[in-house]
């Protein structure tokens, strides 16, 4: 049986650079409308235990205007 990553679930949606880490612009938001990250997994130059609550947070955000503004 194969090995699984959490990265390799965002392989097929072309959101991942090579080194398998989510793209993703200041406010988290993929090139995909709807997904967002924030992380480990997040292409960032600094990794450290404390940004990923920040990464978090700011997805949440980005998630509650997304759903905020959806068309009914």
């Amino acid at each position: 049986m194969g090995t699984f990553s959490l990265n390799d679930a965002f392989k097929n949606l072309d959101i991942a650079n090579e080194e398998c880490y989510v793209v993703t612009d200041e406010a988290m938001t993929t090139k995909i409308l709807g997904i967002y990250e924030g992380g480990d997994i997040r292409d960032k130059t600094l990794r450290q235990i404390v940004i990923t609550p920040d990464d978090g947070s700011m997805a949440d955000q980005s998630v509650q205007y997304y759903m905020e503004n959806l068309e009914s």
